[in-house]
């Protein structure tokens, strides 16, 4: 039996329209599309991101590797400084004890023969007197670097030879400032 409505017009329910509907389907087809479109392009850019990440972390490891290298330049660097620091406290300059030496002698004085073992100098020369043995040798104490001098033979009656043995106390080095 067909259904039948009594109801006037106005009061009687719309049946829905259907371009409703398909405005309300479109809704949220393009809800949902918009949702896949930022997803998507979220993805997209979290890949890049961990590309840019990969290649970030390649170069850290490659800077990883040069400060390594620096390090271990570095510590080699070290090591030699301290090698010549070593050689510079063990040095003696020749030049400049000589020079005091030379200073330090009485004009009546001069040397024939300087030698060196291990810390024990041995000095011979010649004097015009007795007087100027014992003033070299007392100026000889006086020396930087030089300690215990000993007059060990003196022989001769107008020229006196004679031999004079110290020790080297500590390597002569040159003051702050001062060069070669």
């Amino acid at each position: 039996m067909p259904a039948v409505n009594l109801l006037p017009p106005e009061l009687r329910p719309h049946p829905r329209s259907l371009p409703w509907r398909q405005v309300a389907l479109l809704a949220v087809c393009l809800a949902v599309a918009a949702g896949l479109g930022l997803a998507g392009a979220t993805y997209w850019r979290l890949v890049q991101e961990l590309q840019g990440a990969t290649v970030a972390r390649a170069g850290v490891a490659e800077k990883a590797t040069e400060a390594e290298e620096l390090e271990r330049q570095l510590a080699q660097i070290g090591q030699e400084q301290a090698a010549l620091e070593e050689v510079l406290q063990k040095r003696f300059l020749w030049s400049r004890f000589l020079a005091d030496l030379r200073a330090s002698m009485p004009e009546e004085v001069w040397l024939t023969d300087l030698s060196l073992q291990a810390a024990d100098l041995t000095l011979e020369g010649g004097a015009e007197s007795p007087l100027g043995v014992a003033r070299f040798v007392e100026q000889l104490a006086l020396l930087d670097g030089v300690r215990e001098p000993k007059l060990v033979k003196v022989e001769g009656d107008s020229e006196l030879k004679f031999t004079v043995k110290a020790v080297l106390e500590r390597p002569l080095l040159p003051e702050r400032g001062e060069g070669d």
